[in-house]
């Protein structure tokens, strides 16, 4: 049966078949974190329609329940991502402070480093900092731009 043909109802109860690992890997949706209605979730599977081919994200929510979202469901439920603008401050004695604010202006979190690092690095130690989901914050420079390792290093050096 062509998916043209199929109607509504038919994939609502559509039988579900394996993803495999790889492709659930390299999915940008698997373990995002869900908030619907108040409840908090997160992406811990991915089912394919076994007639339609469409992908369903299956939900767990902190409760236990569960529920299958498609793509455009985890789209529109998806927990939004906290921005914060990343200034370094003056090199001393071998140290450099990293101040990271969020957009209005209010610091956050402070972070000493004796060496160069990554924006992964500096992510992770603001996240551990402000007790957030490391895959939820996007650091950004003073002037806007989204902080790459290259403009890090030139920044602190």
């Amino acid at each position: 049966m062509a998916e043209a043909e199929l109607d509504l109802e038919e994939l609502d109860l559509e039988e579900l078949e394996y993803v495999p690992m790889e492709l659930k890997i390299s999915d940008a949706y698997m373990h995002a974190r869900i908030l619907k209605a108040g409840y908090e979730g997160i992406v811990e599977d991915i089912h394919r329609g076994r007639i339609s081919k469409r992908l369903f994200y299956r939900i767990r929510y902190s409760d236990g329940d569960l529920e299958d979202f498609e793509l455009q469901d985890v789209i529109d439920y998806q927990r939004p991502v906290l921005v914060l603008t990343c200034c370094a401050g003056a090199y001393v004695e071998g140290r450099i402070k990293i101040t990271c604010s969020s957009m209005s202006g209010t610091v956050l979190a402070n972070v000493t480093v004796r060496d160069i690092l990554s924006v992964r690095a500096l992510r992770n130690s603001v996240a551990r900092i402000i007790d957030e989901e490391e895959s939820r914050l996007r650091l950004v420079s003073v002037d806007g731009n989204l902080l790459s390792d290259s403009l890090l290093c030139s920044a602190l050096a």
